[in-house]
């Protein structure tokens, strides 16, 4: 999946993929200003080795510079100066199958690779020998003796480089010919490379050429390719390749942007290149740049005409021209307005100069690097022309939208973004059963106050919320509810950070979480306060509670004898309505309310509906709404270690996509509120899973917060279109303490909010203003 997805975001940028039968060329701008051309060739690191020598001579002789030059086995890497100003798609005519010998010949020669086979070959030979008197001969010295041996054979090959011109001679010398012989056949495929050029001139292979604001994905490798695959002796901190930005990721999606020059960057660029006039000298500079001005915009008539009566400027035919240029040429107004145009294609820049045609004029300026054509605004069908330095400009400018985008988001974005991936910023909620349920399925796992479920968390995400959905969910089976996590009384020090609020599980009373405190032992006498409704209670998927309850399994907490009986008929009796309840086991109203409540609160019973939560919560007896259950067996509650070696449990792998549904952004201090959560490091081995098998994306989304951060894909597109919301400073989003999404002194500053249901939270366009304490009801 992650080398489809790869494939697909390659020719997303590119248009097609590079096969045995095409050919795709493609160049962009480097950050040093010069240009980076990559021939997407799939033919082996020997075939392109020579593909690439050679067209590193090509460009050799035609325009008299050496190129830093690449070869892998997918590609050639050109690395072009600012003076290389060619149309791309003329790449596939340098070469030609004729002349193919002479010129690998000639780039051989002046390879590195000739200096070490001519060594090998001179001392396999025995013409230099690598012992003598039984010691073997320092490596420095033979590397002079081979020297001195190539310049008595091979003088034209050792000369000095200000005088070698033009093509060098090769003796008819049994070492020069074999190591001649070694270049092109085994450091080379020349047979293979005549073959390819071959089916070039004869049109079976098919070739494009692509101009692109960024380096699609298929060229990172070469990119950033080992020394081994240098056609040059640059060193590696000298190469022009590494001056080259690149994504670390890249979606398909995105990809198909990096083929068009960004709109606004193209028109911020011609705006800025454009002249500002202030008086009539400056107007007669700008007619001497551009040599022709046919139309003049009509704030510019004053000046003119101040101009023409100081004999600075004249009109002939509508077409003004300062005095100086009176016999320029058409070239120098060509010259002159492709450095204030932008993209233009021929066609319009005739029309703007009033001729017939300036084809001509633009391939000279080409030829001397001044201009480069190509496809450069969106949906352009015909070849445009660009200024060099404009086109550098909007490349950078459309860089710099692009890199912006998938910058690190504040945590005032991060927090607006949360608000609507969870659906409680107003206008985002969702409708009816079906918005219900999907709900809950975000939330399913998340621990909240029992009484907060209805009167906070649910209205705040379904819009006209109805009780009677979730009845109707809970009855047919489709949601379960229950506490699935107990706190921890392993140590005081545990006791205290629980308090401290690293989780949503409440304490029952002041007194029990004292004497969590003190790591003293929970006793469920009927003296203890029962259960109340800050009791944390989860809603789930009844198809995922087995996992759920797997997630969560610890040492439960004794029961009271009430409870014990309880909790022993359903075990052997299994789900029993309230009516069979009462009469098996002969307790009153009230204590089976009690009772209930303490099995509700241990995480040992649910109930089909939600109905009997309810009555519960409002202190009287429930009614027939269900039939009452173990929520989990009873062996299930033996407690189990949680570190983790090897691969890791199915539990922890859905618990961990559970978490991205919940939040689609996951790091470390997003996680401090839920209940029972893994180590930071066992999630890490499933998440770094999901990125290398490309389900979701690995990198830095929230700028505020340390250490890794996995995003699923849809998230990082919607965390990108709320940083392009602007800031109303009306976004007013009002939160109970209890939601899953109460994270202030989490990820904003401040203190935290305990998980209160009486306390509130209001955020302004992602920013906590204020708290409040609510009456419960």
């Amino acid at each position: 999946e992650l080398v489809v997805r790869y494939l697909a975001a390659s020719k997303a940028a590119l248009g097609a993929l590079p096969t045995q039968d095409t050919l795709i060329a493609e160049r962009f701008f480097d950050e040093a200003g010069g240009m980076q051309l990559i021939v997407h060739a799939p033919f082996g690191a020997r075939q392109n080795r020579a593909f690439g020598l050679a067209l590193r001579k090509r460009f050799c002789r035609t325009f008299d510079f050496e190129l830093q030059a690449a070869a892998t086995d997918e590609g050639i890497l050109l690395s072009l100066g600012p003076q290389n100003s060619f149309p791309l798609e003329t790449i596939f005519d340098f070469l030609s199958p004729g002349s193919i010998d002479e010129m690998l010949t000639q780039a051989a020669l002046r390879a590195p690779m000739w200096g070490v086979r001519w060594r090998w070959n001179a001392t396999r030979s025995l013409a230099i020998l690598r012992s003598r008197g039984g010691k073997k001969v320092p490596f420095n010295i033979l590397r002079m003796r081979s020297d001195d041996l190539l310049a008595q054979v091979f003088p034209a090959q050792a000369q000095c480089q200000e005088h070698g011109t033009g093509t060098i001679e090769t003796p008819d010398h049994p070492l020069v010919r074999e190591t001649l012989r070694d270049c092109l056949t085994e450091a080379m495929d020349i047979e293979g490379l005549r073959g390819l050029l071959q089916r070039m001139s004869d049109g079976e292979i098919r070739m494009l050429a692509r101009d692109t604001p960024e380096p699609s994905p298929l060229s990172h490798e070469i990119l950033n390719s080992a020394p081994y695959a240098y056609l040059d002796d640059a060193p590696l901190e000298e190469r022009r390749s590494r001056a080259v930005q690149m994504r670390r990721s890249l979606d398909p999606r995105d990809a198909a942007s990096l083929g068009a020059l960004d709109a606004e960057a193209i028109a911020q660029v011609v705006e800025q290149a454009f002249p500002d006039l202030r008086s009539a000298d400056e107007l007669h500079d700008l007619l001497l740049t551009l040599a022709l001005l046919p139309e003049a915009p009509p704030q510019w008539k004053a000046w003119l005409s101040e101009l023409q009566a100081a004999g600075r400027a004249d009109c002939a035919g509508g077409v003004w021209r300062a005095t100086e240029r009176a016999q320029s040429e058409l070239i120098d107004a060509v010259r002159g307005w492709v450095g204030i145009t932008g993209p233009i294609t021929a066609a319009e820049l005739a029309r703007k100069l009033g001729v017939d045609s300036v084809e001509a004029e633009l391939a000279l300026l080409e030829n001397d690097g001044l201009v480069l054509r190509g496809r450069y605004r969106e949906g352009a069908t015909g070849t445009e022309w660009c200024e060099r330095t404009l086109l550098s400009r909007i490349h950078a400018l459309t860089l710099g939208r692009l890199r912006r985008e998938i910058e690190p988001a504040t945590t005032q974005d991060f927090l607006r973004y949360l608000f609507r991936w969870q659906h409680v910023q107003p206008g985002s909620q969702l409708h009816g059963a079906q918005g219900l349920s999907e709900v809950l399925a975000q939330l399913q796992g998340f621990q909240s106050a029992a009484s907060a479920w209805e009167s906070d968390l649910l209205p705040a995400r379904v819009a006209g919320y109805d009780r009677a959905l979730l009845d109707q969910l809970c009855l047919s089976g489709e949601i379960a509810w229950g506490r699935l996590a107990w706190e921890e009384r392993a140590s005081p020090a545990t006791g205290a950070a629980r308090l401290r609020g690293a989780s949503t599980e409440e304490r029952a009373s002041p007194a029990t979480g004292a004497a969590r405190l003190r790591g003293v032992p929970y006793d469920d006498s009927p003296r203890r306060a029962p259960p109340g409704r800050a009791t944390p209670l989860a809603l789930c998927r009844r198809e995922d509670l087995e996992w759920l309850l797997e997630a969560t399994r610890g040492a439960p907490e004794p029961l009271g004898e009430r409870a014990r009986i309880l909790l022993a008929l359903l075990e052997q009796r299994g789900a029993l309505f309230i009516h069979e309840l009462r009469a098996q086991t002969g307790l009153p109203a009230r204590e089976l309310h009690e009772a209930l409540w303490e099995l509700v609160s241990g995480g040992r019973v649910t109930c089909d509906g939600f109905a009997a939560l309810r009555a519960l919560l409002d202190a009287k007896a429930p009614g027939a709404s269900g039939r009452w259950s173990l929520l989990r067996p009873v062996e299930a509650e033996l407690p189990k270690p949680r570190a983790l070696l090897g691969a890791p449990p199915e539990w922890l792998s859905k618990l961990g996509a559970q978490y991205l549904r919940r939040y689609g952004i996951v790091f470390r201090d997003l996680l401090q509120r839920e209940p029972r959560c893994p180590p930071w490091r066992d999630l890490l081995q499933v998440y770094r899973r999901l990125e290398a098998r490309g389900e979701i994306r690995g990198g830095r989304f929230a700028q505020a917060f340390s250490g890794e951060q996995f995003a699923l894909p849809e998230a990082v597109d919607a965390l990108r279109a709320v940083r392009k919301i602007p800031r109303s400073g009306e976004e007013r989003v009002s939160l109970s303490a209890c939601d899953p999404l109460n994270f202030a002194g989490i990820l904003t500053p401040g203190a935290r909010i305990p998980a209160h249901p009486q306390n509130l939270i209001v955020y302004l366009d992602g920013v906590p203003q204020q708290t409040a304490a609510l009456q419960s009801a």
